[in-house]
């Protein structure tokens, strides 16, 4: 193997591995908030590591979807004076 080739193969490994460890880097708190999200209300505090949590579920999201106001809905709301 010629020796130009090999610091050229050398540089993209060593690339690839820098920008796979940003990758996980930036992916990971998006799994964190979305594990934290699957647990139950009584186990939010928790400090397990599980990717899927025991006992997980979507109640989170229902609440979320059916009983909060979204933060932007009075801004959408338009009064016009005299109508």
């Amino acid at each position: 193997m010629p020796k130009m080739y090999r610091g050229h193969l050398l540089r993209a490994i060593l690339s690839y591995l820098a920008l796979s460890l940003f990758c996980l880097f930036a992916v990971y708190p998006i799994t964190r908030i979305i594990t934290i999200a699957l647990r139950p209300s009584d186990q939010l505090l928790s400090s397990s590591l599980a990717l899927i949590p025991a006992g997980a579920t979507f109640g989170n999201f229902r609440i979320l979807i059916t009983e909060t106001v979204p933060p932007l809905a009075p801004q959408f709301h338009c009064h016009r004076p005299g109508r």
